[in-house]
């Protein structure tokens, strides 16, 4: 039979411990202030997991609404932006050739395949 060595035992109890827990923030107003708090960071990404199919669900799942609640509720312009790191995936582009357009260009200049311009001598 297989045995998980002991640390890995330890690991699997913690992630449950993590996982069984609610989210819940916790502020005494009553305890003196310790220090300022200086401003150092001003924004955050929100990169949801693979597979990109399933990000509507995970947007709306309650931890991740609870965690924008959180970015939302930040006081002075905390921050000043979320990035999107798949943003680019909602994205499609189309490239359009068109042969027409070629006997538009000049007499005598043409774009070659190694990109650079080539003067053809009209001979005649």
């Amino acid at each position: 039979m297989y045995s998980l060595p002991k640390t890995a035992a330890i690991l699997w109890c913690f992630s449950i411990v993590i996982v069984a827990r609610e989210p819940r923030v916790i502020v005494n107003i009553a305890e003196p202030s310790v220090g300022e708090l200086r401003h150092f960071w001003d924004s955050t990404g929100l990169c949801p997991p693979a597979p990109r199919s399933v990000v509507a669900r995970f947007l709306l799942a309650e931890d991740e609404r609870f965690n924008l609640a959180l970015i939302g509720s930040l006081p002075h312009q905390s921050l000043s932006q979320v990035r999107i790191h798949w943003l680019l995936d909602l994205i499609t582009v189309r490239y359009y050739y068109s042969a027409s357009e070629v006997p538009a260009l000049q007499p005598g200049m043409s774009a070659a395949v190694v990109s650079h311009f080539v003067r053809y001598v009209n001979i005649g």
